[in-house]
């Protein structure tokens, strides 16, 4: 069975977390996820809301290298707004720094875990960050972290698998008919 301890390194407030080229996830409480493995941010979602994850129809396998990284990258997208962490995607070779604040209020602790990254990844005021919102340095992620306005301007919405939408759905829900 797959557990946070066997693909995560887990670091508890105040300590710094590991670097990480594959990213992060932080939980409301501060505690920072090093994701030992590249593109697993959705499957660490799974692994913290597993009965949300089974739920939308996604079964954690035995084994790590039986994971379909790219099967609970739907799920991390599908579902990303709904939960309250904060999402770093630390592969700096081709683009900047990527970070996604989740659904809900950003806590302290996330923020200060935020900081705690950006050091681990030896990133400066100037760096650049690039965020589902828009792009900017590290300078600006702390006023964008205190912005609990709704930056994607879903509000509430209902979850569905998009594997499962239609044409005509989307056309509905767009208004387009």
């Amino acid at each position: 069975m797959i557990i946070l301890e066997r693909v995560t390194h887990i670091t508890k407030p105040p300590e710094e977390p590991l670097y990480s080229p594959h990213g992060y996830v932080i939980a409301e409480d501060g505690t920072t996820y090093s994701l030992l493995y590249p593109w697993w941010h959705g499957a660490v979602l799974a692994l913290l809301y597993p009965d949300h994850a089974r739920e939308a129809g996604y079964k954690m396998p035995n084994e790590v290298d039986e994971l379909n990284v790219y099967e609970f990258q739907r799920f991390e997208l599908d579902n990303h707004n709904l939960f309250p962490v904060v999402r770093i995607c630390s592969s700096r070779i081709l683009s900047p720094c990527t970070l996604d604040r989740g659904g809900k209020p950003v806590t302290e602790a996330q923020t200060e875990a935020v900081r705690l990254v950006f050091k681990a990844l030896g990133m400066g005021a100037r760096d650049p960050v690039t965020t589902d919102h828009k792009d900017m340095r590290v300078s600006d992620v702390w006023a964008f972290l205190r912005d609990d306005t709704d930056v994607y301007g879903l509000g509430k919405r209902e979850v569905r698998q998009t594997s499962l939408v239609c044409k005509d759905d989307i056309d509905k829900d767009l208004d387009l008919e």
